[in-house]
């Protein structure tokens, strides 16, 4: 879009920007903060936006001249977490003159999902999960730029490019910040994770917060809830005030991510229970509806905005990545007040 103007013309405001993408302010404000450090747009106060001169301009993003302007991307699932991404991805292509074609692939993907948008030519595909890598493999040995979105499980090295959050350190924050506000009985609550709980990096992370507890002479301790546990909470919010009132009770929520935890927040309150009066609650992610949780929700961020940046960065710079590169993300704590020290007795 900013490549149709010529230097000096006015940029369309943020409503306009929104209308014209449907997507929320927050995108919107990212995305022009992108531009503006670029050297795209330059704001003037009093008058509004305009494109830059060419000269103050970072380069723009070009795909090979043999490959369309189109970025495949392929999800697993179409949940909170990925239509957060796909809200934040898709404006940046466009504005880069680019366009982005998305495809849920079935629960067990092959590469049949994606010989659709491979006949489409694109510059490059980012695959959203490690679970999809087999098709990535094979991508790459089509020739076809290809980054994978997602962290692999414990102990698994890439076979793949993959940009990913530090998942250990992430499970690691969430966990320790529940001790140092005087947690040490901790609900685990995760009922839709791809891989076993105990193969992946956010439980491993949180795990050794406990253990360091342990070693520190804490008598910290976790109890995992899945599916059928949380389903039967959802069914009877009698079992769920019985199970957290009775005597030696976790006084303390880790959600697998922030979508859990918003519902878990739900299914407490229709229990009875307040947060963080009664529980203490922390997803992950730092999705758009944990700001908006009654109360704000803790949380830690895996910085989504970072991580797709530096994935288009790995699509369109001029030589491919190298198969095994993994560029990790640190996260870091968002403290809200679903988070509070456990009441006394």
């Amino acid at each position: 879009m900013v490549t149709d103007l010529a230097p000096g013309d006015r940029f369309p405001s943020q409503t306009e920007l929104m209308r014209r993408f449907k997507v929320s302010d927050r995108t919107v404000l990212r995305s022009l903060d992108d531009l503006r450090h670029a050297g795209w747009i330059v704001r003037r106060h009093g008058s509004g936006t305009f494109v830059a001169d060419p000269g103050q301009r970072a380069p723009v993003l070009h795909p090979s001249a043999t490959k369309s302007t189109t970025l495949a991307a392929v999800a697993l699932t179409f949940g909170p977490f990925y239509q957060y991404c796909v809200e934040l991805l898709s404006v940046q292509p466009q504005i880069a003159g680019m366009a982005l074609v998305c495809h849920h692939a079935r629960h067990e993907a092959s590469f049949e999902d994606v010989l659709t948008l491979e006949a489409m030519n694109p510059f490059g595909f980012l695959l959203f999960n490690y679970h999809l890598v087999p098709i990535a493999k094979r991508l790459l040995e089509r020739g076809h730029r290809t980054v994978i979105m997602g962290a692999p499980p414990a102990d698994v090295y890439p076979e793949a490019p993959c940009v990913y959050a530090d998942h250990d350190i992430g499970g690691w924050i969430a966990c320790r910040h529940l001790l140092d506000w005087g947690h040490h009985r901790i609900a685990y609550v995760c009922t839709n994770a791809r891989y076993p709980l105990e193969s992946t990096m956010r439980w491993k992370g949180h795990s050794r917060a406990i253990a360091e507890a342990k070693a520190a002479g804490v008598s910290a301790m976790t109890t995992v809830h899945g599916a059928e546990e949380v389903a039967l909470w959802c069914d009877d919010p009698s079992a769920m005030a019985a199970y957290f009132r009775r005597p030696g009770a976790p006084t303390a929520v880790a959600a697998w991510n922030d979508a859990e935890a918003v519902r878990f927040v739900r299914l407490l309150h229709n229990a009875g229970l307040t947060v963080p009066d009664d529980v203490s609650i922390i997803g992950f992610d730092r999705l758009p509806v944990s700001e908006d949780c009654i109360p704000p929700l803790t949380t830690v961020d895996q910085h989504v905005d970072c991580q797709l940046r530096t994935v288009l960065d790995l699509l369109v710079r001029p030589s491919a990545p190298p198969a095994n590169q993994s560029i990790v993300v640190v996260p870091t704590l968002v403290s809200r007040a679903s988070c509070a020290a456990p009441r006394a007795g």
